[in-house]
């Protein structure tokens, strides 16, 4: 998908927009909230923060061929 704003919107809209490229299998990932060490400034070393990741994948024929 070219247009990652459509990559969460609803179905019909994401159907319309992958007509072009409907070979793709897509993992998404939605709202996942995470505590992790991350602190960029020494203020922040040593506590916890809250992240969140919105990720999505897309595997096509190709990589299929390598992971089954």
């Amino acid at each position: 998908m070219n247009n990652p704003s459509i990559v969460f919107d609803k179905l019909e809209i994401r159907a319309k927009s992958e007509q072009s490229n409907p070979a793709l299998d897509r993992i998404s990932i939605r709202d996942y909230i995470k505590e992790v060490e991350i602190g960029a400034f020494q203020v922040e070393r040593d506590l916890t923060q809250r992240v969140k990741f919105n990720v999505v994948v897309e595997v096509s024929d190709f990589f299929k061929l390598f992971i089954g």
